[in-house]
């Protein structure tokens, strides 16, 4: 160290002869080393205090952003909404308050009809608080609206996990799994649609006869059946149609 270098150098000056001289012009400089330390480290505390003092400063800003997001949601001003929370993450983007910031701009965002990013809005809220009910409700939302209703019926799952008596996250949840069934019973009602087509097709109806009166035979050497074949083969619906045919006349 400075301290330890100037003791040394003393201890040589003493050695030639000039001990007190030196001493005394040894104890100087390391008067000046000590003083530059303690500036230094007056710099260090002082920047530090600065930097804690600007990120104070930065979240009260963040806060006011926050605030002026939420009544613009109230006035139906997304869009502006949407750049009010976006200023207060540009000012806090990990901040203790960041999450709340996330999600309230995913909803703003849902208006806005930017479901997709509305999702990433609410995945990152969570990232940063898993239990933050509203993000979880607000990812629900955004998946509704992307008619992912499996993912909507988790994320309403689990903001109900969390805010068990939140009745927008209960209706939605009922919603979804509504739609859900609906949706599978679309992909079914499709599949009945081809199975119709195929029982009314003159020429399954004979395949099926032959196959039915004769069950045994090698069926699919009779060019006639292999014309069929092919029909069926370059029609998917129809492929679908035969697949499904076993579960439709089952009882």
């Amino acid at each position: 160290s400075s301290k330890s270098y100037l003791e040394k150098a003393a201890k040589r000056l003493a050695a030639s002869g000039d001990a007190v001289d030196n001493m005394s012009l040894a104890g100087q400089s390391f008067s000046v080393v000590s003083e530059w330390d303690k500036s230094q480290r007056g710099r260090k505390s002082s920047q530090d205090t600065r930097t804690h003092y600007d990120a104070k400063l930065d979240l009260k800003e963040a806060e006011k952003h926050k605030v002026r997001g939420n009544a613009h949601m109230a006035n139906r001003e997304y869009k502006m909404a949407y750049e009010a929370y976006s200023a207060a993450l540009d000012l806090s983007p990990k901040g203790p308050h960041s999450h709340v910031y996330y999600s309230n701009r995913a909803a703003a965002l849902c208006y806005l009809e930017r479901y997709a990013e509305a999702a990433n809005d609410s995945e990152q809220a969570l990232k940063m608080k898993p239990s933050y009910g509203k993000a979880h409700a607000r990812l629900g939302l955004s998946r509704f609206f992307m008619n992912d209703f499996k993912g909507a019926i988790r994320a309403y799952t689990s903001a109900l996990q969390h805010d068990p008596e939140n009745a927008a996250s209960k209706s939605y949840l009922a919603k979804a799994k509504l739609k859900l069934e609906q949706q599978n019973n679309q992909k079914g009602g499709k599949v009945h649609s081809d199975v119709r087509r195929l029982l009314n097709d003159p020429d399954m109806h004979l395949m099926a006869k032959k196959a039915l009166n004769n069950p045994n035979s090698e069926l699919m050497e009779d060019p006639e059946m292999q014309s069929i074949a092919r029909k069926a083969m370059s029609d998917p619906a129809m492929m679908e149609a035969v697949r499904a045919v076993p579960q439709v006349q089952s009882p």
